[in-house]
């Protein structure tokens, strides 16, 4: 008799008599999960962005940016790298 196995990605069931729940296909859960990334990614740049322009002088010598530098680099929209 072969049993359920399950995975983060996706379900498979050979012993059900009735059907189950509908389980996306790994493929959809995989694009799912890198927009979800993704989405993570550019919230963090917002708040690193947000955070590196409100650094003063002091604290801007000691990463190696100049003023005009990290205010370049705050200005870049979210999805730019």
């Amino acid at each position: 008799m072969r049993t359920a196995t399950s995975t983060a990605l996706h379900t498979t069931s050979f012993s059900r008599s009735v059907p189950g729940p509908y389980i996306r296909p790994a493929t959809v859960n995989n694009w799912f999960d890198n927009l979800l990334l993704k989405m993570d990614l550019w919230q963090q740049r917002i708040v690193q962005r947000k955070q590196l322009r409100l650094l003063d002088e002091h604290l801007l010598k000691d990463i190696g940016l100049s003023r005009q530098e990290a205010i370049v680099e705050s200005r870049k929209p979210f999805w730019k790298a």
